[in-house]
């Protein structure tokens, strides 16, 4: 049954895809193949229950992330490590402004001139993750010049080469592949994120997590029609359950900010129950994004409610 289940996804053609540990990747993959058309998807998932931001918000992130940008921060390259971080604190139009026309430009911005000077006495290897780098904060910063294939190329090029690519940074490559461009994930998009996760799950990278699924449900969130979405989203969110994923505090809370914005309150509350019998007590910051999330809501049942069963806590 699971082998039909994969053949029948558009994404799962490859004769690489056949990793038992990668089988439950594929077909949320393969559900998220319902935004190429009005139609959902035929790809079928078990049934029990379970990030992209609301019109209102940014286009590359909901508003908890705005502002962030996807550079691993475990993979060591001490001399540009520092110009990463300045990037990270600037807005999108200034970051964008700042890595200059694209990756054959060197020289138009300090950014660019102190970055290529660092590289200069830098290893191969060191150049070659620095530059996978700079793709990703391109990338996800929405830089025309920085192409999604490039970014692809650049990290295929670091592991075709054995370069010490670290799981963050890969994790980050697929995070910055599936960000949206003109508030939708288009179908080539998916097809190479699936590709490095394919290529992390061989080299014997555990892809079964709520990080992974955390970024499929952001990806399943773009799309133009509600009832693409919502199907696509309700899916994602029953295989995350079935798969009862080790619990990732971080993650969690991420995605359960995600699930309440689209309309899952089921699962919003789920994972709010699942925090303290998880070794994760709620914090002030959990209760002030839960007010939070029901006054951006405005029903004021569901508020009067929140109030009543929260604010004593």
């Amino acid at each position: 049954m699971m082998n039909r289940a994969l053949s029948r996804g558009p994404w799962c053609h490859r004769g690489v895809l056949c990793a038992p540990t990668y089988w439950h990747v594929i077909r949320p993959f393969a559900s998220l193949s319902c935004l190429r058309s009005e139609q959902p998807s035929s790809a079928q998932v078990p049934s029990a229950s379970r990030r992209e931001p609301t019109p209102e918000s940014s286009p590359h992130g909901p508003w908890y992330q705005q502002g962030e940008t996807p550079v691993a921060k475990s993979q060591k390259i001490s001399s540009t490590n520092a110009l990463f971080d300045h990037l990270s604190q600037l807005p999108d139009e200034k970051v964008r402004i700042e890595l200059g026309e694209g990756p054959e430009d060197r020289d138009s911005t300090l950014f660019l001139r102190l970055f290529h000077n660092q590289l200069s006495t830098s290893s191969a290897e060191e150049k070659a993750i620095a530059q996978v780098n700079l793709f990703c904060c391109a990338v996800s910063r929405q830089h025309s010049g920085y192409t999604k294939q490039g970014l692809y190329t650049a990290f295929m090029e670091c592991a075709s080469s054995g370069y010490s690519v670290s799981d963050d940074l890969a994790f980050s490559v697929v995070s910055a592949l599936l960000t949206p461009r003109s508030g939708e994930v288009p179908d080539s998009d998916k097809d190479i994120a699936l590709r490095v996760l394919e290529h992390l799950s061989l080299r014997g990278t555990d892809v079964v997590n709520m990080k992974v699924f955390n970024m499929i449900y952001q990806a399943a969130a773009i799309s133009p029609s509600p009832t693409v979405r919502n199907g696509a989203l309700s899916r994602v969110s029953r295989l995350i359950d079935t798969l009862d994923l080790p619990f990732d505090p971080v993650q969690a809370r991420s995605l359960m900010v995600s699930q309440f914005q689209h309309g899952d309150y089921d699962g919003f509350w789920k994972l709010w129950r699942k925090l303290p019998l998880n070794g994760s007590p709620r914090t002030v910051a959990d209760y002030e994004m839960l007010f939070r999330l029901h006054a951006d809501l405005g029903d004021k049942l569901r508020a009067r409610d929140c109030l009543s069963t929260w604010v004593p806590m």
